[in-house]
C-alpha cells in the first residue's frame, strides 16, 4: 500500500500563505514577544499552545494528529505523543479509509512570526518544525519518521 500523505502533505504555513485574506486574527494580546511563550498553528489558522490536535494536511484534512499529550512545551523543543490519522486514498481520497497509529511528536525551531501585511497579529514565537515518529506498528507505506518544516505563521 502506498500512502499519498507522505509525499503530498501541505504544511499549515504553505496553505496559509496561499490564502492570507481568509485568515482570522487570533485573540488580542500584547504585541511584544513574551519570553518562554511558544505557539503552534494546530488548526491551520489560529495560534495555540499545547493543542489536542494538529492538522498537517490543511488543504484536504487527510492527515492530522489527535489525542496529543505533551511532556514538555515552551522550550526550544516541545515533545508529546498521540495518534496519527491518515487517509489511505484507496481507490481515491473521497472513498478512502482513515488509518491510525501511535506516534511521538517533537516541535522545534521556534521563530518569531509577524503575520502578513494587513494583518494585525501580535508578534509571537512559533514552532517551525514538526517531527512525527511512529511508535510500534504502523500501516504499510508509512514512514517510521517524518519531518515537516515551515509550520509557522498563521
Amino acid at each position: 500500500m502506498t500512502w499519498r500523505v507522505s509525499s503530498r502533505v501541505a504544511p499549515a504555513a504553505l496553505v496559509a500563505a496561499l490564502a492570507p485574506a481568509a485568515l482570522a486574527p487570533g485573540p488580542a494580546s500584547s504585541s511584544a514577544v513574551r519570553p518562554g511563550m511558544v505557539y503552534v498553528v494546530g488548526d491551520c489558522r489560529h495560534p495555540s499552545q499545547r493543542p489536542a490536535s494538529i492538522t498537517v494536511a490543511c488543504g484536504d484534512g487527510n492527515y492530522f494528529l489527535s489525542r496529543l499529550r505533551y511532556t514538555s512545551w515552551n522550550g526550544p523543543v516541545a515533545r508529546g505523543d498521540g495518534l496519527a490519522n491518515a487517509n489511505d486514498c484507496k481507490p481515491y481520497c473521497a472513498a478512502g479509509h482513515f488509518r491510525r497509529w501511535r506516534v511521538r511528536i517533537q516541535l522545534s525551531s521556534p521563530r518569531v512570526c509577524r503575520g502578513y501585511p494587513g494583518q494585525h497579529l501580535p508578534r509571537r514565537r512559533y514552532y517551525d518544525t514538526l517531527t512525527v515518529s511512529a511508535v510500534g506498528a504502523r500501516p504499510a507505506g508509512v514512514r517510521a519518521r517524518e519531518v515537516i518544516r515551515h509550520l509557522t505563521c498563521p
